[in-house]
């Protein structure tokens, strides 16, 4: 079930009228919990992640030599990614200005 995309809605003029309507959006707050792209989202990824930080954190707490991670770990590879995001996204806006020049 998770691996299924969700489906589209084909609309008639019953539930455009229901999809346009001004309170849509608490209609939506309201009943997130029973979207199909929530339930993928929250089962069983966010519990599994929510679970095991829970335990480690309970650890931590009552522990007498609690277990952390130092930052090196984390901060090292995000420099390297944000310089690969920001040269990746220059370059597609320079071939982007290039086509629009040659159009």
């Amino acid at each position: 079930d998770r691996d299924m995309p969700t489906r589209d809605q084909n609309f008639d003029h019953e539930k455009w009228r229901l999809h346009k309507d001004p309170k849509r959006h608490i209609r939506h707050f309201v009943t997130w919990g029973y979207s199909a792209a929530t339930q993928r989202i929250l089962f069983p990824d966010l519990a599994l992640i929510f679970s095991t930080s829970a335990a480690l954190s309970a650890f931590n707490h009552f522990a007498e030599f609690p277990l952390y991670m130092p930052p090196e770990p984390i901060v090292l590879p995000s420099l390297a990614l944000g310089l690969l995001v920001t040269f990746r996204t220059n370059t597609a806006n320079a071939r982007y200005m290039e086509a629009r020049n040659l159009w």
